[in-house]
C-alpha cells in the first residue's frame, strides 16, 4: 500500500520581500522606501517549475484521491460488516427470547402440576 501524506512536508521557504502581510513595524517600511530597493530574491526561490515537479503534483494528486477512494470503500465496508453482524445479533437475541419464553411456560406448567400433587 502507498500512503501520501502532504501535510508531513514543510511550506517552501518565503523571504520577508515576499511576504504579503505587512509589516509590524510601520517605520521599518518607510526607511524601505528611502534606501536602495530591496535584493531580487535568491535564485533558489527563483526556479520555474519544470514539466517534472508539475508532473509529480498531478501523480501526488492522483496518489492521494486514490488513497481517499480506499479509505472511503473501507469504510462503506466497515459499516456492511457492522450491519451484517447486528441483524445476526438481532435474530440470535429473537431466538433466544422465544427460547425463554418456552422455557417459562414449561416452567409454569411444572409449577402448577407440583402444586395439584401435594
Amino acid at each position: 500500500m502507498i500512503y501520501v501524506h502532504i501535510l508531513t512536508c514543510p511550506p517552501p521557504a518565503i523571504s520577508a520581500d515576499q511576504s504579503s502581510l505587512p509589516s509590524p513595524n510601520p517605520k521599518s517600511t518607510t526607511s524601505q522606501t528611502h534606501s536602495s530597493p530591496p535584493s531580487p530574491p535568491s535564485p533558489k526561490l527563483q526556479t520555474p517549475k519544470s514539466s517534472s515537479t508539475t508532473m509529480s503534483r498531478v501523480e501526488k494528486r492522483k496518489l492521494n484521491t486514490m488513497a481517499a477512494r480506499r479509505y472511503r470503500q473501507k469504510r462503506v465496508d466497515q459499516m456492511s460488516s457492522l450491519e451484517a453482524t447486528l441483524k445476526e445479533v438481532e435474530r440470535e437475541r429473537d431466538a433466544l427470547k422465544v427460547r425463554v419464553a418456552k422455557l417459562e411456560g414449561e416452567t409454569e406448567i411444572l409449577k402448577s402440576l407440583l402444586s395439584k400433587k401435594d
